[in-house]
């Protein structure tokens, strides 16, 4: 498995990699894509919302952060991703990430983990390397300016 370490934010080191994380490399994500739900993501809320929490990790080449939660459909807590993300050109290991997020979720009694498309460049290919890795279509968002 990849090296893990989670981010401390009372560390500047840690609170810059985050910021610049989001910044520089997730702006360079979301330029290359153009998906119309990225027109909904700020840097500064996206940040201020991460830097509170205590589930952000670096996993190997990746930026991981994720919430447990009880979704409003269901009796049993779901471990969701809230952001994977590349920190550098090194392309990793998907499977380190959801190696970790399982494990994460064994840790935390939690039977069930969600991933996400949303920073990627074409969703179709990350569902395809998720569905290699065990992992299910089990609904789809859509969504519309209302202009």
């Amino acid at each position: 498995m990849a090296n893990v370490r989670q981010l401390d934010f009372s560390k500047p080191a840690d609170s810059d990699l985050l910021w610049d994380a989001i910044t520089e490399k997730g702006a360079s994500v979301l330029s290359l894509n153009g998906k119309v739900a990225h027109t909904l993501l700020y840097t500064a809320t996206t940040y201020e919302f991460l830097v509170e929490l205590e589930t952000v990790f670096v996993v190997g080449p990746y930026l991981v952060a994720y919430a447990v939660h009880t979704p409003w459909y269901s009796d049993e807590e779901v471990l969701c991703d809230l952001i994977v993300m590349r920190l550098n050109d090194d392309p990793g290991s998907l499977s380190d990430v959801t190696n970790f997020l399982e494990d994460e979720a064994r840790r935390l009694d939690v039977r069930w983990v969600a991933v996400g498309t949303l920073l990627a460049p074409q969703d179709q290919s990350l569902v395809r390397a998720y569905q290699r890795q065990g992992y299910e279509v089990a609904a789809t968002q859509l969504v519309k300016e209302i202009t």
